[in-house]
């Protein structure tokens, strides 16, 4: 009898089909109802598995021009009514092509943020737990900033659009992804 536990849930169908040796075409159409098992699993889409919370509460926020409907449970809607916990990105949920970062969005939706404090801290450690109880806002340990090579290594290591943060780092916008950038000046001699 199938107790339709999850195994595994993965951040794309490629993924999985490469992991699993399995191919794409037949875990996509276990997931649309066309076949029902490939490689000997069930499949489903994510979407599919969740059930309605009555206790989950929705915020809509805005960052960069862009609006984001954030729930307390650490999801987001996307425009096309989709529900998604993001994929894995350098040890970080991100979601949106432009890589913006769920701690941050469910932080400026849940978290009240105090004056000064620009940064968001997950209070276990743990970089993938983005409940609003495990995380904080707050100002560097070592009241420092972070300094990057460069803006492409930057949106590597944060996840937010080098696009976004030249705009920033420009003086056209105040943030980028929900931080202060600038550019390092040079002392050449």
């Amino acid at each position: 009898m199938l107790d339709r536990s999850i195994v595994q849930i993965w951040d794309s169908i490629w993924l999985a089909s490469k992991a699993l040796k399995i191919s794409e075409t037949c875990i996509s159409e276990c997931c649309s109802g066309k076949q029902k098992t490939s490689g000997g699993w069930h499949w489903m889409y994510y979407k599919d598995h969740i059930k309605p919370n009555p206790n989950e509460e929705w915020r809509e926020i805005e960052l960069d021009s862009r609006k984001f409907r954030v729930s307390s449970l650490r999801r987001i809607r996307l425009s096309n009514g989709e529900i998604t916990q993001g994929s894995l990105h350098i040890g970080y949920r991100k979601v949106a092509r432009e890589g913006y970062l769920i701690h941050r969005l469910v932080a400026l939706a849940f978290c009240p943020k105090e004056e000064g404090k620009e940064y968001i801290n997950h209070i276990d450690g743990n970089p993938i737990n983005n409940s609003t109880s495990n995380l904080e806002w707050q100002i560097f340990d070592d009241g420092s900033t972070q300094e990057f090579p460069s803006i492409a290594e930057a949106q590597r290591t944060t996840g937010i659009n080098q696009s976004n943060i030249g705009v920033v780092c420009r003086g056209l916008r105040a943030y980028a992804g929900g931080y202060r950038w600038e550019y390092v000046k040079c002392n050449d001699t």
